[in-house]
């Protein structure tokens, strides 16, 4: 018999179409949920291979802190792919609120005994940290820390100011205090974003237990937006590096503040390359702060504050080399524009900016 398109005489020619397995594994190794949340969800993913239906088991296991009972609720179970399927899947964790003050507690999470044409990956258990909703203080970052990671201490804190304002937003404390070294956004999109009542300190060695200990001038803390590691202020980088959006009450204390780029076409992407301002941030300070080598297209190409019965306090700070590049009418403020609101400036230098 003759195969279509082949020649009578040719021998027939199987095809094997091989796959590796697909991965399976959490898609963090530390979820976070605030004690009040009733539930915490815990995502696994499916990667490398649609090909078959496969599972995973999953479950809380011993040797957190967390009390099965007291703090949450132990469970276990199977999560399931269809052929084809390569949708993340959940499973929830219930959440007990005891009332107490009585810290941050942790949960120890595990996947097993993967089954179908699939393998564990790499990230086969995770931690739920459960922030206690009755404590307020202190979340602790340092970029140097490698090893344990909860922000409730210098040993243990957290390696990136992002995780920091993740933990504060979840309740976990009303400062954050930031040890020396260089803080960056993670996209252009992407920004430090301000917390209402949440105060950020940086200017620490790593070792202080009282704020009047710490040296913003030996210690200098750096938040960037420098996308492209060009060391200068381009396209690409952050739209702003530091951005409140509706925070109230907030300081902002001992950081140098670089590359933000901000050349979007409308707003706010195009006002603020260092710190942008805006739509009901109110009681606003920036103290000992550097803002420089940053840009915007329309309005202050260093700091923009628009806040209708806002007020922006600026302590003891230097605004330099900075600049806005747009003519159009309206527009202004290499340094600082401030286009709605009331504000203070005391003890500030503003230097080498330009203003197209």
């Amino acid at each position: 018999m003759a195969f279509q398109g082949a020649q009578a005489d040719e021998a027939p020619v199987l095809v094997i179409i091989t796959s590796n397995p697909c991965n399976i594994q959490f898609s963090s190794a530390t979820y976070l949920v605030n004690e009040a949340g009733v539930t915490a969800t815990i995502t696994a993913t499916r990667t490398n291979s649609p090909y078959g239906a496969v599972s995973v088991d999953y479950s809380t296991v011993a040797g957190g802190t967390a009390v099965d009972g007291t703090h949450y609720v132990s469970t276990s179970g199977t999560l399931n792919w269809a052929d084809g399927d390569m949708a993340d899947k959940t499973f929830t964790i219930d959440i007990t609120d005891n009332g107490t003050s009585d810290g941050f507690k942790t949960v120890n999470l595990e996947l097993t005994n993967a089954t179908g044409f699939s393998t564990l990956g790499t990230q086969t258990t995770a931690t739920l940290m459960i922030i206690d909703d009755e404590s307020s203080g202190i979340i602790y970052v340092d970029q140097a820390n490698s090893g344990t990671e909860d922000g409730s201490s210098w040993a243990t804190a957290w390696n990136t100011l992002q995780e920091g304002l993740d933990f504060a937003a979840l309740g976990g404390g009303n400062e954050i205090w930031v040890a020396a070294g260089t803080y960056s956004t993670t996209s252009q999109t992407s920004y430090f974003n301000m917390l209402t009542g949440v105060n950020i300190y940086g200017g620490f060695n790593g070792t202080e237990t009282l704020l009047s200990e710490r040296n913003w001038t030996a210690n200098v803390t750096i938040l960037s937006g420098d996308r492209d590691s060009s060391n200068s202020a381009t396209a690409g980088d952050s739209y702003h590096v530091v951005y409140f959006n509706n925070d109230d009450n907030v300081r902002l204390d001992g950081f140098t503040i670089r590359y933000g780029y901000a050349n979007g076409a409308t707003a706010p992407d195009g006002y603020g390359g260092g710190i942008c301002i805006q739509n009901g941030s109110t009681g606003v300070t920036i103290a000992n702060c550097i803002v420089e080598y940053c840009s915007s297209t329309y309005s202050g190409g260093g700091i923009y504050f628009d806040v209708t019965s806002g007020a922006l306090t600026i302590q003891d700070c230097t605004v330099q080399y900075c600049t806005k590049t747009e003519t159009a009418t309206g527009s202004g403020g290499g340094g600082i524009f401030v286009n709605a609101g009331s504000f203070t400036i005391t003890g500030t230098t503003i230097q080498d900016c330009a203003s197209s």
